[in-house]
């Protein structure tokens, strides 16, 4: 009766060391969970009272006092400046840098030729430089030669965004 006790505690033993081992394997892919005690690995800004994005209304000293001015609104690029995000459309194998956020009118460029772009743009106010866009005629070549010149330039995962939805036909 005491072997059988014995063997009991030694099987209850090992299990509890598969869980643990388990556990730790399993925390090597999903870092996120735990005490909120991290390496943190976004940005702060050092201004902890209003966003940069929120708009205060204010009233103008004479005229119409119904009508408000809102301060800090979104400026323009000026001329001369490298953009803070490129935006590229992978369409079959070729890649169009879009010239604007909405349409897809621009020119067709090489991967080398869009990452040495990348690299002189400034990145968003999340640190993206890149927004890359895939029509369904995207070939998967296409994409990967894409990442691999982006690669080799030096513009890192976090700096991309990669859009998991397709663009529709009319874009």
């Amino acid at each position: 009766m005491a072997q059988k006790g014995s063997l009991r505690r030694k099987a209850v033993g090992f299990g509890a060391l598969g869980l643990v081992a388990l556990g730790i394997w399993l925390g090597q892919y999903f870092p996120g969970f735990g005490l909120g005690k991290g390496l943190g690995f976004g940005t702060g800004s050092e201004n902890t009272g209003t966003s940069q994005t929120q708009s205060t209304p204010e009233r103008p000293s004479s005229g119409n006092p119904s009508a408000a001015v809102t301060s800090l609104e979104t400026p323009a690029v000026p001329p001369g400046l490298p953009p803070a995000r490129l935006r590229v459309i992978i369409d079959g194998d070729r890649y169009i840098l879009a010239k604007s956020e909405s349409g897809a009118e621009g020119e067709a460029l090489d991967p080398t030729e869009i990452a040495q772009r990348t690299k002189s743009t400034t990145g968003d106010d999340q640190g993206i430089r890149i927004r890359i866009e895939r029509t369904k005629r995207a070939t998967a070549g296409a994409r990967q030669s894409l990442l691999e010149a982006l690669d080799a330039a030096g513009i890192t995962r976090d700096s991309r965004h990669e859009s998991t939805e397709f663009l529709d036909p009319a874009r």
